[in-house]
């Protein structure tokens, strides 16, 4: 039973509640943002959540609830929910930069699923200074979700690998 609900008064008044970092959460479905969030039907051929990442505040803390597995069968019967991703850290942008870590960490096969469209999301400069309303989205893909946009980094990483691999490979 909930103490205040039974009518206990709280232990501390609420000026002495303290903001101890900042958490995101990400729902990480078998479903298509480029067709609308379609869901995704099928087996999860290949399923592994992002692991190796830091365990501390200073660098962020991720947390994955989720009830399936490599095999699992995502059903049009169900909801197509894979998993609950959280992160936590010292403040917002740790934990935004811990989100897309473990975004890019996730392997899934079999359905496609909405961790492009999350990661996309977290890049969005709206988003990490925290200037959301409830119509975020439509405001910013008027024209639905195409695919993940590189950032000038991103490219410029893409197309340095790229080319050490060619040279190392001949």
């Amino acid at each position: 039973m909930i103490r205040v609900a039974a009518g206990e008064k709280l232990p501390i008044q609420q000026q002495e509640v303290k903001r101890d970092g900042w958490a995101l959460e990400c729902r990480v479905y078998a479903e298509d943002a480029k067709r609308d969030f379609l869901p995704s039907i099928g087996s999860l051929v290949r399923y592994q959540e992002p692991t190796g990442l830091s365990q501390d505040k200073e660098n962020g803390i991720i947390r994955v609830d989720s009830g399936i597995n490599e095999g699992s069968e995502i059903s049009i019967h169900y909801d197509p929910l894979i998993s609950k991703l959280v992160t936590y850290g010292k403040d917002r942008e740790v934990a935004i930069n811990t989100m897309k870590r473990a975004l890019d960490g996730y392997v899934i096969r079999g359905v496609t699923s909405n961790a492009d469209f999350l990661r996309s999301i977290c890049d969005n400069q709206r988003f990490m200074d925290g200037r959301l309303t409830t119509n975020f989205i439509p405001e910013e893909l008027p024209d639905g979700f195409s695919g993940h946009i590189l950032t000038d980094s991103q490219q410029n990483q893409l197309i340095a690998i790229s080319a050490a691999s060619r040279s190392f490979l001949g």
